[in-house]
């Protein structure tokens, strides 16, 4: 039976010089009968909070929750100030 966690691919933490095989070590902690909750458990406890799809709001992980956003609304506003700064042809130009 394939547990609900093992479907999922859990990227690479990102303080890991040698990236760790997290696929064979789950199933690993599988097959010893752990839960899915300790599973999850061990792996945010070992390589951080950023193992996980939906890491808990902390000041650790603000970046993971609203970078993506913030980086959007950046991208958003200097779109806006470019077309802005862009010279508008006059209507009599064309007629």
């Amino acid at each position: 039976m394939i547990s609900s966690i093992e479907r999922e691919a859990l990227p690479l933490p990102p303080r890991c010089s040698d990236p760790p095989d997290l696929r064979s070590e789950l199933r690993e902690r599988l097959r010893h009968g752990d839960s899915d909750a300790q599973v999850l458990a061990y792996l945010s406890e070992r390589y951080g909070d950023f193992v996980l799809y939906r890491p808990p709001l902390k000041s650790s992980t603000w970046a993971l929750w609203f970078g993506p956003g913030l980086l959007m609304l950046a991208g958003v506003m200097t779109l806006g100030i470019v077309l802005r700064r862009v010279p508008r042809e006059e209507a009599s130009d064309h007629g």
